[in-house]
This record gives C-alpha cells, structure tokens and sequence, in this order.
C-alpha cells in the first residue's frame, strides 16, 4: 500500500522460478560428473597432488580418494571405491537421485509431493559432513599408527 500511495510500482514477476535454475544447475552438474566418471579410469588420472592438506601435511584429507572413488564405482570396482573412500558411494547416490528426480516425480507424483528436501538436505548435510571428519581423523590415526 504505501509503495502505491508513493507513486511507486512494484516490478513484475517473470514467472520464472530461480529454484528451477539450481535444480537444473545440479542435473546438469551430477550428469557430467556420472559421465566424466564413465569416461575416466581412477588409474587414468594423471599424479597431480590437488589436495593441499595432504600437500602440506603428507596425511590424507576426508575427502581424498573420493573423485577415484567414484569412477571406479563407474567401472564396476566397488572394493577398490571403498578403499579409496567410502563416502563416494555416497556421492554416487546423490548424484543418481539428483539426476534421477525429475523422472521420479513424473512416476510417482504422490509420494514425490511429500519429500521435503529441505529438511532432508538439513539433516543430510551435518551428518554427512561430520561422518566425513570423523573418518577422515580415523584414517590419519590409522595411517600413524
């Protein structure tokens, strides 16, 4: 009302949902990973220390082996996936299920309606973040002793 009593008009809507962008942002982003992952062998990929924990300290990070892991889960090398890192099977499902979604609401509109993935992703997240520091900490204890 008072953006009206002062002469101003409030801009329109474009009818376009922003969420939609990130949806397809991650589709976009979980395809060329599974694929890229399809394409590469994890004994194809050049020696290139990225990580800089391990640059600096010589000790793996939670996150080292994942990006080796998730190809070799591509080439069907499950037990080599779980010695690299075992949350990769993690991310490998994510990224299926981020790909895979849109496919699961046409299917089964109903139960798709109910998922809130808000909450899930505030639930998922933490614990997935937390798992993650926990195991990388047991690796270097393990490595150490």
């Amino acid at each position: 009302m008072f953006s009206e009593a002062c002469g101003a008009v409030a801009p329109e809507r474009s009818g376009v949902d922003p969420s939609w962008f990130n949806r397809r942002f991650a589709q976009i982003g979980a395809g060329a990973a599974l694929l890229v992952s399809f394409l590469w062998a994890p004994a194809s990929f050049p020696h290139v220390e990225l990580c800089l924990f391990r640059r600096f300290t010589g000790l793996p990070c939670p996150g080292c082996g994942l990006t080796r892991g998730f190809c070799a889960i591509s080439h069907g090398r499950f037990s080599l996936a779980f010695a690299l890192n075992p949350f990769a099977f993690v991310f490998y499902a994510g990224a299926l299920l981020v790909l895979a979604w849109p496919l699961l609401q046409r299917a089964f509109p109903a139960a798709t309606a109910r998922v809130n993935i808000s909450r899930i992703l505030s639930i998922a997240v933490p614990t997935l973040v937390f798992g993650m520091i926990v195991y990388g900490i047991a690796r270097i204890v393990f490595l150490l002793s």
